[in-house]
């Protein structure tokens, strides 16, 4: 029985896709398949997925450029395993992973996480499961792609990904999950996977599409902002910023002093609009 379902959306990730599906590959134990969704791509992705291919855990389907999100959903669409594991394609599993997750009972909870290890532009950095604010009910958890491990049904339980968001969709689905009363989650204190983003420069994180994917979230989910002023004054903080970064400083000056409004403790977002409207 496939204990484990990894699904890799790739998009144009050409020679880097292989040492993905590799690391899956080599893992030391699991029973597991892998299913990659290519998302569209137009460079030799392809070239590198279909050697792979002989190995009959390891299935492939092409879809036309839809977005991450929309690829994900396919590949749980398609898995048959209870646990699934979203991996990116400049993701790295590490070999003992799914040997750490066997001996740590995995079935026993809804979802293990890890520690990852990120290397942008050449600078490490260690990413660790911490304890999330007040709108996740300060659950301790790691949503990135490839350091998280869920029970299928709590995904499709919450609807799985929503297709709008681009940027931030593994927090949001995470976000939505910890609304669920009693999850059981199972930290490992070990880094088990790797994340090799050549540069921040890519088209997931302009300023534009974190502005619009992130509003769009808060939208969503207004009614959890009301409960919770600190955090609301954070993420109009956080749009102001974006805002000020866009030159945009009529607007930015307005979230700063919604930000303000929502938490009057926050003097520095109070600052930041008394700045914009006098300076710039």
């Amino acid at each position: 029985m496939t204990q484990f379902s990894i699904i890799i959306p790739t998009y144009n990730s050409g020679e880097k896709i292989q040492r993905s599906i590799e690391s899956v590959v080599n893992q030391s134990a699991g029973c597991w398949e892998l299913i990659v969704i290519n998302d569209g791509s137009t460079d030799d992705t392809e070239s590198f997925i279909l050697p792979f291919l002989s190995d009959d855990r390891i299935r492939y389907y092409y879809q036309n450029n839809s977005g991450v999100g929309h690829a994900r959903n396919t590949g749980i669409l398609k898995s048959r395993a209870e646990f699934i594991i979203f991996l990116d394609g400049d993701d790295i599993l590490h070999a003992n992973l799914l040997k750490k997750l066997i001996s740590n009972a995995f079935s026993e909870y809804d979802i293990l996480t890890w520690s990852m290890k990120t290397v942008v532009d050449g600078n490490e950095h260690i990413s660790k499961p911490i304890r999330q604010n007040s709108l996740y009910k300060h659950r301790t958890s790691n949503f990135l792609a490839g350091s998280i491990c869920y029970k299928k049904s709590l995904v499709e339980q919450v609807g799985m990904y929503d297709t709008n968001i681009t940027f931030g969709e593994n927090y949001e689905l995470g976000l939505r999950i910890c609304q669920i009363e009693d999850l059981k989650i199972k930290i490992i204190p070990e880094v088990l996977s790797t994340y090799l983003q050549g540069t921040k420069k890519r088209k997931s994180n302009t300023l534009e599409n974190q502005f619009k994917s992130l509003v769009y979230s808060y939208r969503k989910h207004n009614e959890l902002y009301k409960d919770n002023p600190k955090e609301l004054s954070k993420v109009f903080y956080f749009f102001g910023y974006l805002l000020e970064k866009m030159s945009r400083y009529k607007i930015s000056s307005r979230f700063y002093l919604k930000s303000w409004i929502s938490r009057p403790l926050n003097v520095k977002a109070l600052i930041k609009m008394i700045y914009l409207t006098t300076i710039k």
